[in-house]
């Protein structure tokens, strides 16, 4: 099997209705140093079908689109 051939059933997963939470922004750091311009946001959303776990995702802002970022500092 390859891993491109994966299909994943996101009701079967995370279940049904997800519920946004909480909406975060990520900051740009500099040599370490968080500063006041904003790079994107994390959205976390919590699961009733697993007890209310919470799962986020980031999306950092570029040139007017979104585009997946996956290690967002802030959260």
């Amino acid at each position: 099997m390859k891993i491109t051939d994966v299909v994943i059933d996101a009701n079967a997963t995370i279940g049904a209705n997800p519920l946004l939470v909480d909406v975060r922004a990520c900051y740009v750091y500099v040599d370490g140093k968080k500063t006041e311009n904003i790079e994107g946001y994390r959205y976390v959303v919590a699961l009733p079908d697993h007890e209310l776990e919470k799962i986020g995702h980031a999306y950092l802002l570029e040139k007017w689109r979104l585009r997946y970022f996956s290690k967002c500092r802030g959260y």
